[in-house]
């Protein structure tokens, strides 16, 4: 209601009633919650970070001191580093094999009591030396002659037995070496019913425990270098790891310990933060800013109800800025504004601002980092340069009503945004990308210049700076990103349009070799609506490519419409007038099945089906009605459906007055006016053009123009002597002019 007010306010015809379905309502109505939503989800009201009253780096000029109990967060890396610490400082888990233990010592004391049965028993010193060599075959016969006495062997066997319970008590494990090189001062040794922690310099190494027990032998037995050796050669064969690690348990325990980390630290009352002339460290920022989230949180702001409504009031703030552009979208952008696909291109555009100003935010980057120019700059490439100032001014106005940012980089973002459709509108390749950036650069410094009179060189410098990286990531961004929305959204940017102006294109080549008068024709209407596109508010480049390829559906019959057909002949006086409507009104629908077949983009799909809208043909329902006063009239429409843009409406009048004014024998001043003017009204008369935004002064510009340009390219030729031309018949006139004005 309110955009079609405007409409009327404005003088622009109101859309027909019904053109619009409530699926399109629903679409609107989504994108406009959806943005909304996501815009107060990503840049809340209330902020969760506070600024601290000191920064790292900065001198206090004051004593600062915790007022109350005060617990600090820790940065991720200092989490990380207080977890790392503590599992490390989580010892080994080593299991007591108490299996082993009991089965080496049975091997010990059995080898023990037979050796033992065979010294006490009654024999010869030989066979004594000769049976325990059985036993221990790989001891010498000096060593147990020498050993194996009744005097000798009870000490050795008692010392046997004691020193490996000694090691086992002790605890022998494969690598003590291992431990000692990570620092390990001490493992936990779980012994099946309790645990125990054990120095790691008490522990027996197998690689150093022969070393050990020869130093024990050494020390019990002295001299006696046989019972010495036995001693080795009996203990070193029954002493094997008891104490085995434990990965499971050990990497239990040290996650549990990484996890009971706290990720604060406290400060208590009273305890001083930074001092009056101090410089600030990373530490004391955090507890600084610490403080200042300690004391908004008992701010009466940050309860339930005022969080709730500071909420709803950001919702509120972005819901009437969304009504705001969409009523203009109503009002001037009609083709928009009906179409789901094109709003879902522009709130995609706008989404990918909102995630860009969030995350800078969260950054706490420069707000001349805010990416209004490049919102601005791929709308206007899109759409047109009206769209993009618009969008540039709803992001730009985003940003003090949804941000910390205030009005002066938002205005400098908004400047710099219709700085960088003016670089684009100047583009004529996409290689020449640098020219936004040196636009927008250009003006983030005049900006800045303008809002940050205040500040000093070195900031202006700095803030300068981060305005020709916006310049540059605009740039860059338009060259790399517009050719993947162009295919996502079915678009096609200035740079395609004027891509599509080349001749050599095979669909224009095509035209020109089987139907060379509609080429002609073709190329004629490009040049008629590019000199009056830019009077009415129209983009004359798309209007010129719209005019290139709106007829490339007369390739299949080029011989049945008036400008292909050769002087004296006319296929259409063969059949009848429903099969000649039939006829003409394909070359539409051919039209859009070649140029989807030949990838053309939307725009030229829509210039194809919209320039005859849904017009009559009225020389031929003229025709119908001599043979059958009751033929239908609406068998005799094109197909439409009607101009939904002021370049398809422009292109629709150039069309038809093209047309009537080259069927003239002898056109004049006067009569190429009337017959403009009889054109043009007719079809404002019958709706034609209520959809396209055209105004009552556009089509009053429209009619002068063509008038201007159509007298000077068909005005009255001198006869030189001897080129008089004959007088033309009334039938054919007749048949050219209707053949004209209906193809």
């Amino acid at each position: 209601m309110i955009g079609r007010s405007i409409r009327r306010a404005l003088g622009r015809p109101a859309p027909p009633a019904g053109g619009a379905t409530r699926g399109d309502a629903l679409w609107r109505a989504f994108f406009v919650v959806a943005f909304t939503a996501a815009t107060v989800v990503l840049l809340p009201p209330v902020r969760s970070r506070v600024d601290p009253v000191f920064r790292e780096g900065q001198v206090a000029d004051r004593d600062v001191g915790a007022p109350f109990n005060l617990q600090v967060p820790l940065s991720g890396d200092d989490l990380r580093v207080a977890r790392a610490r503590a599992s490390l400082s989580v010892p080994p888990v080593y299991q007591r094999q108490r299996k082993v233990e009991r089965e080496l010592t049975r091997d010990l004391s059995a080898l023990l009591d037979s050796v033992a049965t065979i010294v006490y028993a009654p024999v010869s010193d030989e066979e004594r030396v000769t049976r325990a060599s059985q036993w221990l075959p790989g001891v010498p016969r000096d060593v147990l002659e020498a050993a194996l006495t009744r005097d000798a062997f009870g000490a050795l066997h008692a010392a046997a037995r004691d020193y490996q319970r000694s090691i086992f008590a002790r605890g022998l494990i494969d690598n003590a070496a291992v431990l000692r090189r990570n620092g390990y001062r001490e493992i936990v040794v779980a012994d099946e019913t309790f645990e125990q922690k054990r120095d790691v310099s008490s522990l027996f190494d197998q690689a150093r425990v022969e070393e050990a027990i020869r130093n024990e032998a050494a020390l019990r037995f002295g001299a006696d270098k046989a019972r010495a050796q036995l001693f080795v050669e009996l203990v070193r064969g029954h002493a094997l790891p008891n104490l085995s690690f434990d990965g499971r348990e050990t990497t239990r325990r040290r996650e549990w310990a990484a996890a009971a980390v706290k990720d604060y630290f406290e400060v208590v009352k009273g305890e001083r933060i930074v001092g009056r002339h101090e410089r600030v460290s990373r530490e004391q920022e955090a507890i600084l800013r610490a403080l200042e989230e300690a004391r908004a949180a008992q701010s009466p702001e940050r309860s339930a109800f005022a969080v709730a409504r500071a909420y709803a009031a950001e919702a509120l703030r972005v819901l009437l800025l969304c009504v705001m552009l969409g009523v203009y979208f109503a009002a001037f952008q009609r083709s928009v504004y009906d179409n789901p696909r094109r709003l879902a291109a522009v709130a995609f555009l706008l989404f990918v601002f909102v995630v860009a100003v969030a995350a800078a935010t969260r950054l706490e980057w420069s707000p001349y980092l805010a990416p209004v120019a490049f919102v601005s700059v791929v709308l206007a490439a899109l759409f047109d340069y009206r769209l993009g100032l618009v969008a540039g001014a709803f992001a730009a106005a985003l940003l003090p009503l949804a941000t910390s940012i205030g009005a002066g980089p938002a205005f400098v973002a908004w400047v710099a945004g219709a700085a960088g459709i003016a670089g684009i509108e100047r583009m004529r390749a996409r290689s020449r990308g640098y020219s936004v950036f040196l636009f927008v650069a250009a003006a983030y410094a005049v900006g800045i210049l303008a809002v940050e009179a205040g500040a000093g060189w070195r900031e202006l410098g700095r803030h300068a700076m981060w305005g020709a990286a916006n310049g540059f990531a605009t740039g860059a961004a338009t060259v790399f990103l517009l050719p993947v929305f162009e295919q996502v959204f079915n678009r096609a940017s200035r740079f395609t349009l004027l891509e599509l102006t080349d001749l050599n294109k095979p669909v224009l080549k095509r035209l020109n070799m089987d139907a060379h008068g509609t080429y002609h024709h073709s190329m004629l209407l490009g040049n008629l609506v590019d000199a009056i596109a830019g009077e009415i508010g129209a983009d004359p480049l798309r209007a010129r490519v719209m005019a290139y390829y709106h007829d490339i559906g007369k390739i299949y019959k080029p011989e049945y419409f008036a400008e292909n057909q050769e002087p004296g002949f006319n296929k259409h006086d063969k059949i009848t007038p429903q099969m000649s409507a039939l006829i003409l009104a394909s070359h539409v629908k051919d039209g859009v099945d070649l140029a989807r077949q030949e990838k053309l983009p939307e725009v030229i799909v829509d210039g194809i089906r919209e320039h005859h809208g849904t017009t009559v043909m009225a020389y031929f329902y003229q025709k119908a009605l001599q043979s059958d006063p009751h033929a239908n009239r609406d068998d005799f429409r094109y197909p439409g459906p009607r101009p939904r843009s002021k370049e398809a409406a422009l292109l629709m009048c150039a069309d038809a007055v093209e047309a009537a004014v080259r069927s003239l024998k002898d056109p004049t001043p006067a009569q190429v006016r009337a017959m403009v003017t009889r054109l043009v009204d007719q079809r404002a008369h019958d709706g034609e053009l209520d959809d396209s935004g055209v105004t009552l002064h556009d089509l009053a510009v429209i009619k002068d123009k063509l008038v201007s340009v159509l007298t000077t390219v068909y005005h009255r030729r001198v006869a030189y002597p001897g080129q008089e031309a004959p007088p033309a018949t009334e039938a054919g006139g007749a048949a050219d002019e209707g053949v004209a004005e209906s193809g």
